[in-house]
């Protein structure tokens, strides 16, 4: 909870809200046994959010290399290749439906303002992450 106060002065230079973050960070980069820290943002209204997990992550590196990523961090992550909106538009069209739910998804909802609600999977966020479920999955390789 104490990772979570907003800041009161964001004008200033220093920063109190951030002392017990920073220390947990530099906890976490120092252990082998934890890669990460996922918490929730101060900046999301999360009753707005309905089976959403929006939330932040940081992965501090375990080792400084000057080239490459850190060799602890590869080995906890596979990923896919890499995407972005405009080139999904591209190849599948910006009115492509093939993402609508199912009925075995659980209903995640977002309201943006008084009186709207949209389903996560009809927002371009729910539309990119439905079309990377499917696509293969690979290990960085760090040479």
């Amino acid at each position: 909870m104490a990772c979570c106060i907003t800041v009161q002065h964001k004008e200033s230079k220093f920063k109190p809200e951030y002392i017990v973050p920073q220390l947990l960070l530099q906890y976490v980069a120092e252990n082998k046994e934890f890669n990460g820290i996922m918490y929730p943002s101060t900046k999301v209204d999360y009753s707005k959010l309905t089976n959403v997990p929006a939330y932040n992550y940081v992965f501090p590196v375990k080792t400084n290399l000057t080239n490459g990523y850190c060799e602890e961090l590869i080995k906890a992550f596979d990923i896919s290749q890499p995407t972005s909106l405009e080139l999904e538009e591209l190849v599948f069209g910006s009115d492509d439906t093939s993402f609508m739910e199912n009925e075995n998804q659980i209903l995640r909802e977002m309201r943006f303002f008084e009186g709207t609600s949209r389903r996560y999977n009809h927002t371009t966020f729910g539309m990119i992450e439905d079309r990377l479920k499917g696509r293969p999955l690979f290990y960085i390789n760090n040479q």
